[in-house]
């Protein structure tokens, strides 16, 4: 069984959305071939006709297609939901400072800091 890449799931959303395969493939920046090349790859791995392609112009999902759609949608929004999640922690939007010091370095001046950056950083947790 090989995985299943997140361009191929977002191919065939838009798909469905669009049920025309040159429109979908400029939605997603691709050619038309290699959008097609996904498509039948996808089909390949899940080993059931998705999109039933009699008529070229418009195009139909087959019933094996609505269910996959339906996971198809979540997995790609949890995809870009942990996407979003861990950029947070890139851009230091959430995350955790772990600070050890010696009683004597805890003055006004290191407070002073403390607050500059919780100001700043307000999703980051500081433990002392």
């Amino acid at each position: 069984m090989n995985i299943i890449k997140i361009e191929y799931l977002e191919d065939f959303l838009a798909v469905y959305q669009f049920k025309n395969f040159s429109d979908a493939a400029a939605f997603n920046h691709l050619t038309q071939s290699a959008f097609s090349k996904h498509l039948q790859l996808l089909q390949q791995e899940v080993a059931t006709p998705l999109i039933d392609t009699q008529n070229k112009r418009k195009i139909q999902i087959t019933a094996a297609g609505e269910v996959f759609f339906r996971y198809a949608q979540t997995m790609v929004t949890q995809y870009h939901l942990m996407q979003n999640e861990i950029q947070d922690y890139q851009d230091l939007k959430r995350g955790s400072l772990w600070i050890a010091s010696i009683p004597v370095i805890a003055n006004q001046a290191f407070l002073d800091l403390f607050t500059h950056f919780m100001a700043d950083y307000p999703q980051i947790n500081i433990r002392l």
